[in-house]
């Protein structure tokens, strides 16, 4: 396992262990979990292109500041709580 320095724009974690579409790009715990957040905001139907052209594009963003992940999950969780109300 190697460990390497985030892929991300503008993240300067050195201490990756994970890598996304295969071994392309590594990247920090904290930009994957961004990227999962993320991804639930992805359409639902994504063919494989589509997905490897939406990571490369999530890579090409820069990574958050702590106050804008905060106020992201509070929209989360509002987006959640309206779907839910919605089915």
């Amino acid at each position: 396992m190697g460990v390497k320095h985030c892929d991300r724009a503008g993240c300067d974690e050195i201490m990756c262990s994970w890598t996304v579409l295969g071994d392309k790009y590594y990247i920090c715990y904290d930009c994957l979990e961004e990227l999962r957040s993320a991804w639930k905001r992805a359409p639902s139907v994504l063919t494989t292109k589509a997905v490897e052209a939406w990571v490369a594009e999530f890579m090409n963003t820069e990574k958050r500041t702590e106050e804008q992940s905060l106020t992201q999950d509070v929209i989360d969780i509002f987006e959640r709580l309206l779907d839910a109300r919605d089915k």
